[in-house]
């Protein structure tokens, strides 16, 4: 017996399986065409990737002798990039200290743009959830 077939016996036998059918909590079924998530997923590794790229060169990042900083590794660079762009905040090394003005720019569009995405995602799960057609302020 395949997994999907072990999937549907058990959501319409069980009450959390039928749960799941009264709410329509599987959001998957209502995506018309799945290519669009795979293009969103591809565009945020890219994003990720790119952005990651430019904060480990060295023109992003303040490494004057006086400052003391030490170049960092590119698994720092990326984990510096998705944090901020998923507005996680989360930082390994200090951001006014060791990036310079090309840096701070380019995680402060990070944040920006990221939240623009939380943000819009929010007012999509609040349509939805109140199947409201279009919003009005």
């Amino acid at each position: 017996m395949k997994l999907r077939e072990r999937w549907r016996l058990w959501k319409n036998r069980t009450k959390i399986g039928s749960f799941f059918n009264k709410c329509n909590f599987l959001w998957i079924k209502h995506v018309k065409n799945k290519k669009n998530l795979k293009f969103l997923f591809l565009v945020y590794i890219a994003i990720v990737v790119i952005s990651s790229l430019l904060l480990w060169s060295p023109w992003t990042q303040n490494l004057s002798p006086s400052s003391g900083n030490t170049a960092i590794s590119y698994i720092d660079a990326i984990f510096t990039t998705s944090s901020a762009f998923s507005d996680t905040g989360l930082v390994v090394k200090d951001t006014y200290k060791h990036w310079n003005i090309f840096g701070q720019a380019i995680i402060a569009i990070l944040i920006f743009a990221g939240g623009v995405g939380i943000f819009a995602l929010k007012i999509f799960i609040f349509n939805w959830i109140f199947r409201r057609k279009n919003i009005q302020f």
